[in-house]
């Protein structure tokens, strides 16, 4: 337990370090993001309980079209917490962004923004084989410096590439710290 908190706070700093000198040596149109949500799965590999995402998304392109953008972070149980089922994943998001901004239903201009992403989970205890999530973020917006996605939905593949389950995204959030 204590090895794999140590481990937790080690990935945190770095995230840390990384988002920091990407705000002071990026140059435009690097943007750097900080991601925090809340998950839950029905899959072979994961305990039953909620689950929190922290990391963050590299985004090198202004927000319009069709683009990709990179991420990486852990996945914790927190319902129970248990640091020994911590996941870290490394993947791929490819967004749409609406070319129009409306300013009715939010305060703020807002933009429709919805996504799809892929992406590796590693267990660093070794205890669990590789595993994959492909996920849709269609009920997702833009808000000038953050992304905010409710109810993602996600399919769950093992290492082998077959399906071993599902899981829900109930909230995401991303917010730009350039």
């Amino acid at each position: 337990m204590k090895h794999s908190m140590r481990f937790v706070i080690f990935i945190m700093l770095m995230c840390y370090v990384a988002a920091s000198s990407g705000m002071v040596y990026a140059a435009e149109p690097w943007h750097v993001g900080i991601v925090v949500g809340t998950e839950g799965f029905a899959a072979k590999g994961f305990d039953n309980g909620e689950y929190m995402r922290a990391g963050l998304l590299f985004d090198p392109f202004p927000p319009k079209g069709i683009q990709p953008a990179w991420f990486l972070g852990a996945l914790v149980p927190v319902n129970p917490l248990d640091f020994s089922g911590l996941m870290l994943n490394i993947g791929i998001e490819l967004r749409y962004m609406a070319r129009t901004a409306h300013s009715s239903f939010f305060v703020r201009e807002w933009k429709y923004a919805p996504a799809v992403s892929a992406e590796m989970l590693i267990d660093p205890a070794g205890g669990r084989e590789v595993g994959f999530v492909v996920s849709a973020q269609l009920v997702r917006f833009w808000f000038g410096e953050s992304y905010v996605s409710f109810l993602g939905t996600e399919l769950v593949l093992d290492s082998k590439g077959l399906v071993s389950g599902w899981g829900a995204s109930l909230i995401r959030l991303t917010a730009f710290v350039h």
